[in-house]
């Protein structure tokens, strides 16, 4: 599994080692660290970039207070699953799945 920083640098990031505050957001923000792992930021970071890379995503609540992250590929004309999580947090199991799918 990637590290957050990889998965981070993937959505746009830059990291700056030499800098005093390090990461860079795409729209040129500076911040000490990257963006805290919610849906919020996997929505407004990660899901652009999954669509770019021909990928479509199904949040639902499954069994219990879990909840199941689906992450599917239209090839030849059918969706196919191409990473299926299931987690007590949304945003980890979301995070997970795209983990699981991008290069």
């Amino acid at each position: 599994m990637r590290p957050e920083k990889e998965f981070w640098e993937w959505c746009g990031w830059t990291y700056h080692p030499n800098w005093k505050v390090c990461w860079q957001s795409p729209k040129k923000y500076n911040s000490e660290k990257p963006p805290p792992m919610t849906l919020d930021n996997l929505f407004k970071h990660a899901v652009p970039k999954l669509y770019e890379s021909g990928y479509y995503y199904e949040l639902i609540q499954w069994n219990e207070g879990q909840h199941k992250a689906i992450i599917k590929k239209v090839t030849h004309g059918w969706a196919v699953i191409a990473s299926d999580v299931v987690d007590k947090d949304p945003a980890q199991a979301f995070y997970i799945a795209i983990l699981e799918v991008i290069p």
